[in-house]
């Protein structure tokens, strides 16, 4: 599995840089190499990427294809070029991502605008002791003291089945913030949090102009993210408008679908006929009557009840022959999040005025 961590123990790993006594590893195993790590040796600036942030369009036609770290190297270009709340404002996709600046000495770590990549951190109340790694189990291993289990989060994880930012399973062990970055000033022995990106709420009572205004940023969001660039591309058509909209706006006319099912019915007729009527090659993958149940496990390991089980269904596929062809998977999951609160907006309502749900 992919991570990022910042550990205060050797592992003796071949992947691993020593800063200042402090231990950093990443683990990112992909074909495209354009995220590749890589180290600016006039500047003295290493940079590190765990997923996948996005750059524009038509900042892809500098790009040479047999250059690997081509996005590594161009962030590394705007941090330099710019002040670092400029610099994160500008970054855009699901990541989380590591500067090591040698010659001030500092290492930031920044998480996306909506969370997607988490970071689990350990101490950082106390400059020594502090540690940070995207993977909890990771981090969790790598703790020497005694921690504490925190009981209330269990509980809400038992009730709810996910647990609220910042908390873990553990009372020492938190998330950063999204849209947050973290700096490590090793001359000072001081550690600086902000936050960099919000969502403010600017009340627009245009339907028309809303609707205009939308259209324009999703069309713009799926071709940032359906260039030649990203490889052998697939969506994970489910029939619903999301992924519909994907598949049918994607700038490269070479990418196929994939649809997950239980059984035939409805909503496989009408995939096959979205993907016959924009002639892209459509398959399925069917799922056993464990499919979610497996999930379970998977998703507390790797989010540490961050998120429902069934959020983290995917997890399941990631060996899957014909998942393992891809380089790059669309979903419209991440919709739900932004448009339809369910990360962030879940409240309990009454049902027959018996007890609460989560909705």
């Amino acid at each position: 599995m992919n991570y990022l961590s910042l550990l205060n123990r050797d592992l003796n790993t071949i992947n691993s840089i020593n800063f200042n006594d402090k231990f950093i590893y990443l683990n990112r195993e992909c074909n495209l190499k354009h995220w590749n790590t890589y180290f600016d040796d006039k500047n003295k600036i290493q940079l590190m990427i765990l997923g996948r942030p996005v750059i524009e369009v038509l900042d892809w036609l500098k790009f040479n294809k047999s250059e690997e770290n081509f996005i590594t190297k161009f962030l590394i270009k705007k941090y330099i070029d710019l002040e670092i709340n400029d610099f994160c404002n500008q970054l855009n996709g699901a990541f989380s991502i590591l500067v090591i600046d040698y010659n001030l000495n500092k290492l930031t770590i920044i998480t996306d605008k909506l969370g997607i990549y988490p970071i689990y951190i350990y101490g950082i109340e106390n400059f020594n002791s502090c540690q940070f790694s995207s993977n909890f189990n990771n981090l969790l291993d790598n703790i020497n003291d005694k921690i504490n289990v925190d009981t209330v989060s269990v509980a809400e994880f038992l009730k709810k089945g996910f647990i609220y930012h910042p908390n873990t399973f553990y009372e020492e062990i938190k998330t950063l913030d999204n849209g947050s970055y973290c700096i490590f000033d090793f001359n000072e022995k001081k550690i600086t949090k902000k936050k960099y990106f919000k969502v403010s709420a600017k009340p627009i009572y245009n339907f028309n102009y809303l609707v205009n205004e939308l259209s324009k940023a999703l069309l713009k969001s799926i071709e940032r993210r359906t260039l030649n660039h990203f490889g052998k591309k697939t969506v994970f058509l489910s029939g619903g408008s999301d992924s519909r909209m994907i598949l049918a706006n994607s700038v490269d006319s070479n990418i196929d679908a994939i649809t997950l099912y239980n059984q035939e019915n409805h909503e496989i007729k009408i995939t096959k006929n979205i993907a016959q009527s924009l002639n892209i090659k459509h398959e399925l993958i069917k799922r056993d009557e464990n499919y979610y149940l497996n999930s379970f496990d998977n998703s507390i390991q790797a989010n540490s009840g961050r998120s429902l089980p069934i959020d983290d269904h995917f997890l399941n596929l990631r060996n899957h022959e014909k998942i393992k062809k891809c380089d790059t998977i669309l979903t419209g999951c991440y919709a739900d999040w932004m448009f339809k609160g369910i990360a962030l907006d879940r409240t309990q309502l009454s049902f027959l005025v018996i007890g609460k749900l989560p909705f």
